[in-house]
């Protein structure tokens, strides 16, 4: 839909109070009459509006791509190559919509200790094609900790000279 395609924009690319005001107010219906319940009615749909985008939607990069030894992540004009090493830990959520997928590093990049994205959709509920991917890079992911465990150098104690 036009509507729902530029309200989305709007919400991503400018501010996000007057979009989720303008529809709190075209939905009280009493434009331009407002009565005191129109107010606290478009304050309580302007707040969970605002809330539930700042949970499920601010946090996600806009895109992540799989480079072999590494994940090239961009975020707007921010671009950063990860290497599968650097990551600790990959968490893909099937249950919310879209799917998400949550990268732990072990160091902080550009993006923080945490990277979410949008698993790409799909017409089915669940892009199985994405999710195997993402199973794939798990398993990627742990030879590379196995790998690195088993190279690692045992730690000697220091000890006191004397």
């Amino acid at each position: 839909m036009l509507i729902s395609s530029w309200f989305f924009l709007l919400l991503r690319r400018l501010n996000v109070i007057a979009p989720v005001l303008l529809v709190a107010f075209i939905l009280m219906g009493s434009f331009p009459h407002y009565e005191p319940m129109t107010w606290i009615g478009c304050g309580l749909i302007a707040t969970y509006g605002i809330v539930s985008l700042f949970f499920f939607r601010f946090g996600l990069v806009d895109a992540v791509w799989d480079h072999g030894r590494s994940l090239l992540v961009q975020d707007r004009w921010h671009r950063e190559r990860i290497p599968l090493s650097a990551i600790k830990s990959l968490h893909v959520t099937e249950g919310t919509t879209p799917a998400t997928a949550t990268i732990r590093l072990h160091d902080a990049s550009i993006f923080g200790y945490e990277v979410r994205f949008a698993v790409s959709a799909s017409i089915h509920p669940i892009n199985s094609h994405t999710l195997k991917r993402l199973k794939r890079l798990q398993h990627r992911l742990d030879q590379v900790d196995a790998r690195a465990e088993s190279l690692e150098d045992p730690v000697e104690p220091l000890e006191r000279p004397g």
